[in-house]
């Protein structure tokens, strides 16, 4: 069963912000806000971060450096991180063509 992490979010968004990505030197702390953390029986830690969409691509490379660093804190067994990149609110759906049970145009 999983439970909340015994961790404040202050340690974890600390050993976040010495993650960065090589091109821009932006850290997964000052990029996303902290969703979730829960650590299982086993000591296997999940941390949800929510990252703004357009950063999510060059973000998600750091997942594995994040998960070895998290694993080192106490008794954490594994680590995984996952990013969520919302769309924003109200933004439309991407145009893909008609939609089902909308009118084609007229030719």
């Amino acid at each position: 069963m999983a439970q909340t992490a015994p961790f404040s979010s202050d340690t974890l968004m600390d050993l976040l912000r010495t993650i960065r990505t090589p091109q821009t030197g932006l850290s997964l702390a000052s990029a996303g806000r902290l969703e979730s953390c829960t650590v299982d029986d086993d000591g296997r830690l999940t941390l949800t971060l929510t990252v703004p969409r357009e950063q999510a691509p060059e973000l998600s490379g750091l997942c594995d450096e994040a998960a070895q660093k998290l694993q080192t804190l106490p008794n954490v067994t594994s680590a995984t991180l996952i990013l969520t990149a919302h769309r924003p609110a109200g933004a439309p759906e991407p145009n893909t063509g008609p939609q089902r049970g909308t009118p084609a145009a007229a030719q």
